[in-house]
């Protein structure tokens, strides 16, 4: 999906799924899992449930209230997108140590810079 890409454009067969998250729009709850479908679907559906959720409308998102134009550009301030395809997350191997230099300075009391301990997982 492009930046400046329709968010919802993705939506174009995945009316079940946007009939169910309506459904529960009334009592929403802390989190959903969104699977299945292509990448650009599954951040369509993401962006148009907050969207539904934050919508100055109250209603089906608008598009154009200040909320709406947030959540598409990625702007809003309660949106944490986390996007988790292969090799755009970062995970340290378990069991592995980081080197001394990985960590930033450190200043001592007598204002010498030193290097914390390797940290452990």
């Amino acid at each position: 999906m492009t930046p400046n890409a329709d968010p919802l454009a993705a939506l174009t067969g995945q009316e079940h799924a946007v009939s169910r998250l309506n459904a529960i729009a009334h009592d929403p709850p802390q989190s959903i899992v969104i699977e299945g479908g292509d990448a650009d679907s599954r951040v369509a559906l993401a962006l148009y449930w907050a969207m539904r959720l934050n919508c100055a409308s109250g209603d089906i998102p608008c598009g154009q209230c200040p909320a709406c134009k947030q959540i598409a550009d990625f702007a809003f301030n309660d949106l944490l997108f986390f996007d988790g395809r292969e090799g755009l997350i970062k995970v340290q191997p378990s069991g592995t140590c980081e080197e001394p230099g990985d960590s930033p300075l450190m200043a001592t009391a007598s204002g010498s810079p030193s290097f914390p301990k390797p940290r452990c997982s």
